[in-house]
């Protein structure tokens, strides 16, 4: 008997949401053991490796498999398989041959990252090995979610995550884990997981037969409008975040890194906490014909958001840093860093629920102009804040950008949701669309506990 959509729906929510609590507290653990083993600097090195990929994963063409996803299952809803498969199967060709050349790149041209960042030419060659891995495990990903296997799709960042941290604690305990384990360590993660799920992948594929041999799609088919928008707003939010590091770095060095990388990281993991904008994503799009209540579903989502974040964000201000101080003493003055961060959790109480908004409504090229604003200005102000404030300037920063970013990205949605004009009216009310979200996040919270 065939699923019905509300069923699907319900399955990948909470397939997905499950599996990312599940995923944050076993983050928890292997962070537990890299900062027991890394000095601050280290760890600020760390962040300073991981960040090249991120300079170079505009060759990924991040953002371009979530369109990949919705061709591959309008092909598939029509019984299309042939023309499903071949567009899968030009986009891993397409992805390989980017990540080839974006290995090379950060391998024999290490010596030229070193000079921008004080770390090891090691620590550059074993993170572009990542390039060689993400391809495939994009693949995986991209053709679990176009047939809606959502218990396969969770599972790949599960295995990653619970990998990484049997190796991080194996290291640990044998007192040889430094940066370079560390990065090694979640690369043998990704390819353990690639061999681990390569039999459910070679099925599913196998599922696409049907149309016979594919004809793989022109490369510059995938590459359309929207494809071009969402590559670039994603590569500028990497970069964006890759020039912050560099920044940090540059004026106050690589401890400050290590600090800054924490209380970001703390902030993750508080935000994990309430997941709202899980429950609105799937929402939005089917009220995109009707923009009187979109806006009023919109409104009341930002409403329960704020709610959350504000809830969490008091109590991670007063239980964390003790207990993280106690912890981690190294670590210590990252606290501060975090609690000031924490009133950032209102603006990005409005965000979470802005972005699927803009994904709804297909507003990709709007979305790229609105991250590449908030880089220039976030770029401008942490070298300015840091200046005048040292290490305090990056939590400043971030609260400031953030700030910004919501004034941002709402006024480019009320150009064109004029309904969203009186927005406050409808948060402080209680209403029909009150009773829906709380209905999504009284079924979410049930399926959560039902684990």
């Amino acid at each position: 008997m065939a699923k019905s959509l509300k069923y699907i729906a319900a399955e990948g929510t909470f397939w997905i949401s499950s599996s990312t609590i599940i995923i944050k507290i076993i983050g928890l653990f292997s962070v537990f053991f890299v900062l027991h083993a890394l000095a601050v600097e280290q760890y600020g090195m760390l962040e300073l490796a991981l960040s090249i990929p991120m300079l170079l994963s505009i060759f990924l063409l991040p953002g371009l498999d979530t369109l990949v996803i919705a061709d591959m299952g309008a092909f598939l809803g029509r019984g299309e398989e042939r023309e499903a498969r071949a567009t899968l199967f030009s986009f891993m060709r397409l992805q390989y041959l980017l990540a080839v050349a974006a290995w090379a790149l950060g391998f024999f041209g290490a010596s030229f990252f070193t000079e921008i960042y004080p770390i090891s030419i090691q620590y550059v060659h074993a993170a572009s090995f990542l390039f060689l891995l993400g391809p495939l495990r994009t693949t995986y990903a991209v053709l679990f979610r176009a047939q809606l296997k959502f218990f396969l799709l969770s599972f790949i960042s599960f295995l990653e995550e619970l990998f990484k941290f049997t190796i991080v604690a194996f290291l640990f305990f044998t007192g040889d884990l430094g940066v370079l384990d560390v990065i090694t360590a979640i690369a043998a993660a990704q390819f353990v997981t690639i061999v681990v799920l390569a039999i459910p992948f070679v099925r599913s594929w196998n599922q696409l037969e049907r149309g016979g041999e594919p004809q793989p799609h022109p490369w510059l088919s995938l590459l359309h409008e929207r494809g071009i928008w969402s590559i670039l707003s994603v590569y500028a939010g990497n970069v964006g975040k890759a020039a912050r590091l560099w920044v940090i770095q540059r004026i106050l060095g690589a401890e400050a890194v290590g600090l800054y990388a924490v209380a970001t990281g703390l902030m993750g993991h508080t935000m994990a906490l309430a997941p709202l904008s899980t429950v609105v994503a799937p929402i939005l799009p089917q009220f995109v014909h009707d923009l009187r209540r979109f806006a009023t579903i919109f409104s009341k989502a930002i409403k329960y958001q704020l709610i959350a974040y504000a809830t969490i964000g008091v109590i991670g201000a007063v239980v964390f840093p003790p207990i993280l101080v106690q912890l981690f003493p190294d670590y210590a003055p990252a606290m501060p860093l975090f609690q000031i961060m924490l009133v950032g959790l209102l603006p990005i109480a409005v965000l979470s629920v802005v972005t699927p908004a803009f994904s709804a409504l297909k507003l990709q090229k709007n979305f790229f102009i609105s991250v590449l604003i908030k880089d220039v200005v976030s770029i401008v102000a942490v070298w300015t804040l840091i200046t005048l404030f040292g290490i305090w300037g990056v939590a400043y920063e971030y609260v400031l950008s953030q700030t910004f970013y919501v004034y941002e990205r709402l006024r480019r949605l009320r150009g064109f949701v004029p309904q969203l004009q009186g927005m406050s009216s409808r948060i402080f009310s209680f209403d029909e669309d009150d009773r829906l979200i709380l209905r999504k996040v009284g079924e979410f919270v049930g399926k959560i506990i039902r684990i």
